[in-house]
């Protein structure tokens, strides 16, 4: 799809609940295993010996009364230190998001982890990640959009959706609707104008209890609106909450989660396209570590030194290169005419792993790690790639 904002225009995104639904939970879980395994990595001195590229898929043991308990496989290539218990840290983890998730509270807890399908990383990977090289192939597309038509410098429809997914969190988390449970997703369809938008309908699947008491839904809705900082824009918005019926049976007792398979909807809503590469259960050598926040990061870049209201660029990094290629992909029609000069700065732009993360300040260490396996708060304000980058801008301004 493209960025398209003439008036008129409807977009619509979908938001699964963060960490709450299976395939969130799951990705969330490879996140949070890299993340654990870094900082170990790091306490024995090893961070920059640390790779990983791991997947996880979870689902139902078996339910006996109300306990229901995970099957949870993590597989994929890993190296770190021998002196790391790596089933009690994936063990601890499982824990950890059962917890965090609140699925401790109604009825789910761990079962059986096996690791058994993690092996080493191949040699000569693992060669390529130890040189300023890259150590895959991928090809990846980033955004930026501008208020009034952007939120976040995101698509209006997803950041919403994201604050209707955390404010959902907050509720269940106070049990301030006793009946609501963790699991749903929700999509947002918004309808741009000459210089806004408006929310045009929201369609909300959230699991509850078996049989809810009357007046649920409209309750789940006043609920929303009134503890959310988007109010003004949701009260002349078309509601349908639980359309398709009941949602009591929820999470793993109603279907499997597969990390990565929604890294690009987690991003980008399903509005956009990512690229060819998955984000997360991944150490920072790996390609789309380096390239996802800087394709965001000159989007960004571009947008605010043209005035234009948006932009996206694509970037393009191949096995055991030194340098990735990047052109600019979409841009605001009025400034169409400078594609030609961007596509020759972004020639002259950092364009080696190493230069990329300096660039960025994203240097390989714990509080990067931090910031990047937050999969939830992709678009948050404090990530690098989604701050103004000077060092980039002057860049720009020296080459235009």
């Amino acid at each position: 799809m493209s960025i398209i904002m003439t008036p008129d225009h409807k977009t619509t995104a979908e938001v699964e609940f963060s960490r709450r639904h299976p395939d969130i939970f799951a990705t969330t879980l490879v996140a949070r295993i890299v993340d654990s395994l870094a900082e170990k990595s790091d306490e024995f001195g090893k961070i920059n010996k640390f790779r990983a590229d791991l997947n996880a898929q979870v689902g139902a043991l078996g339910t006996n009364g109300d306990l229901t308990q995970l099957s949870v496989s993590v597989a994929g290539q890993l190296i770190i230190p021998d002196a790391i218990d790596l089933h009690s840290a994936v063990v601890d983890e499982v824990d950890n998001l059962l917890s965090d998730s609140g699925y401790d509270s109604f009825g789910f807890s761990n079962g059986i982890v096996d690791i058994e399908k993690i092996t080493s990383q191949a040699p000569a990977i693992n060669g390529t990640t130890n040189s300023n090289k890259f150590a895959d192939s991928c090809v990846v597309t980033g955004h930026y959009i501008q208020e009034p038509f952007g939120i976040n410098g995101t698509f209006p429809a997803l950041a919403l959706g994201k604050a209707i997914d955390n404010t959902l969190e907050k509720i269940i988390s106070d049990k301030d609707i006793s009946e609501l449970r963790p699991d749903g997703k929700v999509h947002i369809t918004i309808r741009y104008g000459e210089n806004d938008f408006t929310v045009e309908d929201v369609y909300l699947s959230v699991s509850h209890e078996q049989n809810p008491t009357n007046g649920f839904r409209e309750r789940v809705k006043e609920a929303i609106i009134s503890n959310n900082g988007y109010s003004d824009l949701f009260r002349e918005t078309k509601w349908y909450i639980n359309a398709g019926g009941d949602f009591s049976h929820y999470f793993v007792q109603a279907d499997a989660g597969v990390s990565k398979v929604k890294d690009g909807v987690i991003i980008n809503g399903g509005v956009h396209p990512l690229g060819t590469d998955g984000v997360w259960g991944k150490c920072l050598y790996k390609v789309s570590s380096t390239l996802i926040p800087y394709m965001f990061a000159l989007s960004r870049t571009v947008s605010e030194l043209l005035g234009a209201s948006y932009a996206s660029v694509t970037g393009v990094a191949r096995y055991g290169q030194r340098d990735a290629t990047f052109q600019l992909e979409e841009i605001d029609s009025l400034f169409e005419y400078h594609r030609q000069s961007i596509n020759e700065v972004l020639k002259r732009v950092p364009r080696s792993r190493d230069e990329i993360r300096e660039v960025l300040r994203m240097p390989v260490n714990r509080e990067t790690y931090r910031l990047f396996n937050d999969v939830s708060g992709f678009h948050n304000q404090d990530k690098p790639w989604k701050k103004s980058n000077s060092e980039l801008l002057q860049i720009f301004k020296n080459n235009y």
